[in-house]
């Protein structure tokens, strides 16, 4: 939440295309399913949507 869409849509688009991130292929491999078949518009608008949203500890 609250992560800017620029970093979240390259971050998708490198999960879309097989790319792991860090050491945990795990959690890689979930991420690239599930980005594997979202479009370009796809992610754009989910990584808007995701910027726009904020987190509260309290």
């Amino acid at each position: 939440a609250g992560q800017h869409a620029v970093y979240t849509a390259k971050m998708l688009k490198g999960f879309r295309a097989g790319e792991n991130w860090g050491e945990d292929d795990a959690s890689s491999a979930v991420m690239n399913g599930s980005a594997a078949e979202l479009t370009d518009e796809e992610i754009d608008a989910v990584s808007s949507y995701l910027q726009g949203l904020y987190f509260n500890a309290e």
